[in-house]
């Protein structure tokens, strides 16, 4: 938990953040260039924001909190994504070893396949089958009863309302 200080700390980094993107949008508005401003900042910026949240999501939502190889996950997907991740999305690995450099994530997460398939650890190749995933068991992880799980996921013990 933050300190008051902290806390206020936060709260003026928050204000000038809103004051900076306040000004450049007045001026955009009083220049001419809001739309312009919108389309090579604003686009990007919510597009960039998608793929944050959903890197994020994947990285701890719908896991089992009690054991280091349960508590987070690794999206292996393509080599494109994780050079652009800088291999992040090998997140489980991260956890288990912070010391790693970056490039040495992914044989990591092959040397380590044997301990993950015993405890069953949650290991996606790609992030669209990890939305799936989470769309059907919903962003709680509580799954409807009248929704059939995959083995996959019914193995993990996922809780049900």
């Amino acid at each position: 938990y933050a300190k008051p200080a902290e806390k206020r700390q936060i709260a003026a980094e928050y204000l000038v953040l809103l004051a900076i993107i306040a000004g450049l949008a007045l001026a955009g508005w009083r220049f001419g260039y809001l739309g312009a401003l919108f389309e090579v900042w604003g686009v990007p910026l919510l597009f960039a924001a998608l793929i944050a949240n959903v890197r994020g999501w994947s990285e701890h939502m719908l896991t089992l909190p009690g054991h280091p190889l349960t508590q987070s996950r690794t999206v292996s997907s393509n080599r494109l994504l994780s050079l652009l991740f800088v291999n992040a999305n090998y997140h489980l690995e991260h956890h288990l070893f912070p010391g790693m450099p970056w490039y040495n994530l992914p044989k990591l997460h092959q040397l380590l396949q044997d301990e993950y398939k015993a405890a069953g650890t949650y290991s996606y190749k790609s992030y669209l089958k990890f939305l799936a995933d989470a769309t059907l068991i919903g962003v709680h992880g509580l799954a409807p009863k009248h929704v059939r799980l995959p083995a996959h996921l019914a193995a993990h013990g996922n809780p049900r309302p």
